[in-house]
């Protein structure tokens, strides 16, 4: 069994990704409590969200407002409409935000004034939430460390995507995080992918292709690697149709 606090379970998921809605919000509400979640990621545009929240809430789940959009680096003013947006539904406790401009042409074409850009929209996004995350790839304080650690500082906790389907190389992609999380005085959580393999989702990097066992094998590894570290919040699984699909067999992408 999973739970949202760590260093006890044999794996402990603390929060998880949801982008689409679910028929049924109750299903969600249901996942969540049996994995013992902290924290569920919701996109406020997704049906039913008002519903699913307060199903959260009422379960002792945090809801987080979750948005990002890779052309919001170039375009802050949707990213700040999406802030007030969110900011407007009450029940959320937070806002979870996921930019990632590596996607874009620019990043290799530009990326200086990409990365400028892009620690310019986060510190706009932080001094208006105290309560905002955002997610960054372990893989980025290797090669953009004054941009990774500069971003990691405004916000109270950041989660690390190490996005490998091996404890040993999970820990590996998120060390250089979490040395810069230890020296900010920040917390952090590691997340994994569970997206189905495709073109653009090799199978090193998902649990896929491995199934509910060697996720949760491969989890409890990297939570008795990191018990012990203060900064330490857990895991966190991307994302919650496809971490449910492990539980009923996985079927490759076509």
């Amino acid at each position: 069994m999973l739970r949202g606090s760590p260093g006890a379970d044999p794996a402990v998921v603390a929060a998880t990704w949801l982008w689409q809605g679910p028929g049924d919000p109750r299903r969600v509400v249901e996942f969540a409590r049996r994995q013992r979640l902290a924290e569920v990621f919701v996109n406020g545009a997704v049906p039913g969200v008002a519903a699913l929240v307060d199903g959260l809430r009422a379960a002792g789940v945090a809801a987080s407002g979750l948005g990002g959009d890779p052309r919001w680096v170039f375009d802050h003013a949707a990213a700040l409409d999406w802030y007030r947006q969110r900011s407007a539904r009450a029940r959320f406790t937070g806002i979870h935000v996921d930019v990632e401009p590596w996607t874009l042409p620019e990043w290799d074409g530009d990326r200086r004034r990409t990365v400028t850009s892009m620690v310019a929209l986060m510190e706009r996004l932080a001094d208006r939430h105290r309560m905002a995350d955002v997610d960054l790839p372990g893989w980025l304080f290797d090669v953009e460390p004054v941009a990774a650690q500069r971003i990691l500082r405004m916000f109270p906790k950041v989660t690390v995507m190490a996005y490998r389907d091996r404890a040993r190389d999970i820990l590996a992609m998120s060390a250089a995080a979490r040395r810069a999380a230890g020296t900010s005085g920040r917390s952090y959580r590691i997340a994994v992918e569970t997206m189905p393999v495709s073109e653009t989702v090799p199978a090193h990097i998902t649990f896929a292709d491995d199934g509910a066992a060697v996720l949760t094998r491969e989890l409890a590894a990297v939570d008795r690697a990191l018990a012990h570290d203060p900064r330490y919040r857990g895991l966190a699984v991307h994302h919650q149709g496809s971490w449910a699909a492990l539980g009923a067999g996985y079927s490759p992408s076509t």
